[in-house]
């Protein structure tokens, strides 16, 4: 797969900024990253965001990939999680007009936002380690007056709020200060693609596809054998048809505990999470290539179930979940609903 039609940084330069700490210096390579390098001083506070400015985007389309796409106002339930809100410059109700995440809460560490006609897309080195110290990156957006920017931040930063177990509060951001002299070598990349917004998922599995494999292949059709069965033997409820998040290994201890009203398994389904949406594609494609029927209406009913509750997010995470009503035996874990910011 060519993918000529993608412009890399150097023709884009002059759309980038930096704030907080300067980089020394910027090393420009013909992949489209650079390398910017700071020499930080023992004793002094080190951060840096780079900045990359979109005029005149009249309806911003943005991905993050796990975790935002588009306005990410698909879901109807009401249920707080991370929503684009242009007017919103004051963040109320978990809307707002920019936003920032923890490399590690997404699937690839990059922003990008759709003007109408092209992508703009902001990559960056997820970590950099520098000596003893892991410094994590984060890459959101903001948007203010018709112009759309996607940032990146090191170390990290969370706005303007952010996750914490199961609580949501209010901004993070990782200062760092070193010891010792240090140098500090972070590498970002800045592209655009034209095209639809269809346009970005290619580059999206590219990337994925250019991740190194494990060296020691196990035997992925006895994998994908078991997943299949676990998932339809124990996280499957079919009489009500979503999965469950974990399932008790005691199921002795689980019969006791519903005799006391309570429950081992945890029956929310996180429908970003890992026994939300991401598992319907692999069902589906062993459902075909195995004549799976039951497989194959379970993933029909679980999203008929969802869809028609009006929970149809496309967010990550920790974000919707879907949790059921026990009838004798309510949930032992709920969805938080704050009652108000």
């Amino acid at each position: 797969m060519r993918y000529d039609h993608i412009l890399y940084m150097n023709t884009l330069e002059s759309r980038i900024s930096w704030s907080g700490s300067e980089p020394a210096s910027v090393v420009r390579h013909t992949t489209g990253w650079i390398a910017a390098t700071w020499e930080a001083r023992a004793g002094t506070a080190f951060a840096a965001t780079c900045r990359m400015a979109i005029p005149n985007v009249m309806e911003p389309f943005w991905c993050v990939p796990g975790l935002f796409w588009g306005d990410n106002q698909q879901d109807r339930t009401g249920q707080y999680y991370p929503r684009f809100h242009a007017e919103r410059l004051v963040p109320q109700r978990f809307g707002s007009a920019y936003w920032e995440f923890h490399t590690h809460r997404m699937a690839q560490p990059l922003c990008a936002v759709h003007d109408g006609s092209q992508w703009w897309i902001l990559e960056v080195e997820p970590f950099v380690k520098t000596g003893s110290t892991i410094l994590h990156a984060s890459v959101g957006f903001e948007f203010e007056n018709g112009c759309a920017t996607l940032i990146a931040s090191l170390p990290f930063a969370e706005q303007p709020y952010q996750h914490l177990g199961h609580d949501y509060t209010m901004p993070r951001r990782s200062d760092w200060v070193s010891d010792t002299d240090v140098q500090i070598t972070w590498r970002i990349r800045s592209s655009a693609i034209p095209g639809t917004r269809s346009a970005l998922l290619d580059h999206l599995q590219h990337n994925y596809h250019k991740q190194s494999a494990p060296s020691k292949k196990a035997d992925l059709s006895e994998c994908a054998a078991a997943t299949r069965d676990a998932l339809m033997n124990w996280h499957f409820h079919p009489e009500e048809s979503y999965f469950r998040y974990t399932v008790a290994f005691d199921r002795v201890g689980q019969q006791l505990a519903e005799a006391g009203g309570a429950s081992l398994d945890r029956h929310e389904m996180g429908v970003g999470w890992v026994n939300g949406w991401v598992v319907f594609e692999a069902l589906i494609e062993w459902a075909i290539q195995n004549r799976d029927e039951f497989a194959m209406a379970a993933v029909n009913t679980t999203w008929s179930n969802l869809t028609g509750r009006g929970i149809v997010s496309p967010s990550g995470f920790w974000w919707t979940r879907f949790s059921p009503q026990r009838h004798k035996h309510p949930s032992i874990f709920d969805a938080r609903r704050p009652d108000g910011w």
